[in-house]
């Protein structure tokens, strides 16, 4: 398989997987998951650089920074959580 096709494909699961996990931030109605248009907009920017401008420079640097953004995902939901420390 080519590396592109396996950049693809894995971008586009990435962001498959961090509309999953948005929508259940959203639905659950955490504080700061109401900025959904603001996500809307990331997703359709990270859709068009991953599918129309794959093999150009400009769609690479699309598709690194959207890869970021979902693996700081799991750092920003942990940060955002309220620690569960009991008392002793």
């Amino acid at each position: 398989m080519k590396p592109n096709v396996m950049l693809t494909i894995a971008s586009l699961l990435s962001l498959l997987l961090f509309m999953f996990h948005l929508t259940d931030d959203v639905l659950r109605q955490p504080e700061g998951a109401n900025k959904w248009p603001g996500a809307v907009l990331i997703f359709v920017v990270w859709l068009y650089g991953t599918l129309m401008l794959s093999e150009r420079v400009f769609g690479y640097v699309i598709t690194l920074l959207g890869g970021l953004f979902a693996a700081a995902m799991m750092w920003m939901t942990l940060r955002a959580r309220p620690s569960r420390q009991t008392a002793s």
